[in-house]
């Protein structure tokens, strides 16, 4: 049986697919779901990025990898 994410073969408490909607939980779930929308819209304002740490100097040879670490915020 091929299961998605987060989705098994049991049968869930909630009812199936084709069962009448409760009304009430559905208005319970607006109510979750909007809470959550406001509590994502709180974040910082769009700031430009900065480097934190300088960039380094680094040598080496020609053609082979090279790695700089930095931070930006």
């Amino acid at each position: 049986m091929a299961m998605i994410s987060g989705l098994s073969g049991r049968k869930s408490s909630t009812g199936s697919p084709t069962s009448p909607i409760n009304a009430e939980k559905l208005e319970s779930e607006d109510d979750v779901s909007q809470a959550f929308l406001e509590a994502v819209a709180e974040e910082k304002p769009h700031v430009k990025p900065y480097f934190s740490k300088t960039i380094r100097d680094l040598e080496v040879v020609e053609g082979s990898a090279a790695r700089f670490d930095c931070k930006i915020e």
